[in-house]
């Protein structure tokens, strides 16, 4: 929302695109590969493991801090702000494979699709915004 308020909305949309594109491409990959859990989970889990869900959808976070990052004026704020976030992602990822809900490689795989999904919808938000730069320095 802190997006939209800014008129940055070609980063809002990337963001909302990058977690529903996420979140269907974990769904296909679960059901692509179908990998059982671990045994003896130490929380309730539902679906295959591979890849983590919740690894995947935890780079939202580090996408959120890119974006935002362009609007914190000093590189020390910046630096803190992605740090930060990086630290939500692998802690989130951490977690899932303390609690057996998933193993290492469902976790690394979920961080990897994440961070592609991601970045294709960033390569995606930065094209559009440079025809838009173009047809508006044309008119």
């Amino acid at each position: 929302m802190l997006l939209v308020r800014w008129r940055h909305y070609i980063a809002a949309f990337v963001l909302a695109a990058g977690l529903v594109l996420t979140s269907i491409a974990v769904h296909v990959a679960k059901a692509a590969v179908d990998r059982p859990r671990p045994s003896d989970p130490l929380v309730h889990t539902s679906l295959p493991s591979f890849p983590s869900g919740h690894a995947a959808n935890a780079i939202a976070w580090v996408a959120l801090a890119v974006a935002l990052s362009r609007a914190v004026p000093r590189l020390a704020e910046r630096a803190a702000l992605l740090v930060g976030a990086i630290a939500v992602a692998v802690a989130v990822g951490a977690t899932r494979v303390e609690l057996r809900a998933h193993y290492l490689t469902d976790v690394l795989a979920g961080w990897s699709l994440g961070a592609a999904v991601f970045a294709l919808c960033g390569i995606a938000g930065l094209i559009v915004a440079r025809v838009r730069h173009t047809n508006l320095a044309r008119s």
